[in-house]
């Protein structure tokens, strides 16, 4: 919480009552405000992965999809991370790259998601930007369960 003073002047006022003029007078008050830890980060839309058929004698082509998030922070070297909550099935594999937001700050690139959480943008430092991209891969093998 942080205090600030500030000096309140009130004008003389001139009074019509035969030319009398009072004099000005000073006072001053004490204005408590706070400004909150900020840490947000929204992410919007509904990205779908369907693996097609692939030719004879080919492995599936990876496919892509995208969503987007917005971040807003008012502290220094933030860092978002991804994990997915269950392991994915025998022979598929979901990476994730996220755009990285405003200037400065580092998108670790494409990186493969497993349980263990990853950074995947580092470095956010006091910013509000909502134009931010995520892109989804999904890779499968013929070995992948239907």
């Amino acid at each position: 919480m942080k205090k600030i003073a500030a000096v309140l002047m009130t004008a003389g006022c001139i009074l019509g009552f035969g030319g009398m003029a009072m004099a000005a007078e000073n006072d001053s008050q004490t204005v408590t405000y706070t400004i909150p830890t900020i840490n947000e980060l929204a992410v919007t839309g509904t990205p779908t992965l369907t693996i097609a058929i692939p030719d004879a004698g080919s492995q599936p082509t990876p496919v892509e999809a995208t969503a987007n998030y917005a971040i807003t922070t008012n502290e220094s070297n933030k860092i978002i991370t991804a994990a997915l909550e269950l392991g994915m099935p025998d022979g598929t594999a979901l990476a994730v790259t996220l755009a990285a937001p405003g200037e400065g700050q580092g998108s670790q690139g494409k990186v493969a998601l497993s349980t263990t959480s990853q950074n995947v943008v580092t470095g956010i430092s006091k910013l509000a930007d909502d134009t931010n991209s995520i892109t989804y891969e999904l890779t499968a093998t013929a070995e992948a369960d239907a």
